[in-house]
C-alpha cells in the first residue's frame, strides 16, 4: 500500500532539517588573528640588503656599413608551369604488341594515333576503321579521335566517312546521317 500524501514516512521526517531559529547580526565569531609562520617571521627578520646600483656603460658606436639593398622581389612568386610529357609510344612499339596479340585493341588505337600524329592519315584511317567494326568499347575515343582529324582536314572526306560509319556505330544517327549529307554535297560535282 502507498502511503497517503499526508502521511511522511519516518525516515523523511528524520531527515527534515531541523526548525529555524532566528539569527541574530553575529552569525560566527570573530576569528583570532593568524599567527606568523617560522619560516615567515625569519624572512621578517633578515636585514634589509643594499643593492648598490650599476653605472651604466655606454655601448661602442656601431659601425656604419655601407648596405647594399636587395632587388625587390615581386609580391608573390612567379610560378612558370613545365609541362612533362612522356614520350609516345612510338610506331613501332604498337606494332609489336599488336604482333604479339592482334586482338589489342588499345595497343591498335595507341597506333591509329601515332600514325595521325606523324601525318599518316590513311594508315591510321585503316586501324580507326578495324576498331570501329570490331570493339565497340572504344568507340568513343575513336569518334573523338576522328572529330579531331576531320577538323584539321576537313576536306579529306575519306576522314568524314569514317567518322559518320563511328557516328552510327556508337548510336549517334543523327550526327551520322548529317555527315553522310555533307558527304554527298561535297561529291556532287
Amino acid at each position: 500500500e502507498a502511503p497517503t500524501p499526508e502521511e511522511v514516512p519516518d525516515w523523511l521526517e528524520r531527515l527534515a532539517p531541523p526548525p529555524m531559529e532566528e539569527v541574530g547580526e553575529e552569525v560566527a565569531p570573530p576569528t583570532p588573528p593568524e599567527e606568523v609562520p617560522d619560516w615567515l617571521r625569519e624572512l621578517k627578520e633578515l636585514p634589509e640588503e643594499v643593492v648598490e646600483e650599476a653605472e651604466w656603460e655606454k655601448a661602442p658606436p656601431l659601425a656604419e656599413e655601407e648596405v647594399e639593398l636587395a632587388e625587390a622581389l615581386p609580391a608573390q612568386p612567379i610560378e612558370e608551369e613545365v609541362a612533362i610529357e612522356e614520350a609516345p609510344p612510338t610506331i613501332e612499339g604498337h606494332l609489336a604488341r599488336l604482333a604479339a596479340e592482334p586482338q589489342d585493341h588499345q595497343a591498335r588505337l595507341g597506333l591509329a594515333r601515332a600514325y595521325l600524329a606523324q601525318g599518316e592519315r590513311d594508315q591510321a584511317l585503316t586501324h580507326y576503321r578495324t576498331i570501329i567494326h570490331s570493339e565497340a568499347t572504344l568507340i568513343g575515343e575513336v569518334i573523338e579521335d576522328l572529330e579531331a582529324a576531320a577538323q584539321e582536314a576537313p576536306e579529306h572526306l575519306p576522314t568524314q566517312q569514317l567518322l559518320g560509319d563511328a557516328y552510327m556505330k556508337g548510336g549517334r544517327l543523327q550526327e551520322a546521317l548529317e555527315k553522310y549529307r555533307w558527304l554527298r554535297e561535297r561529291l556532287k560535282i
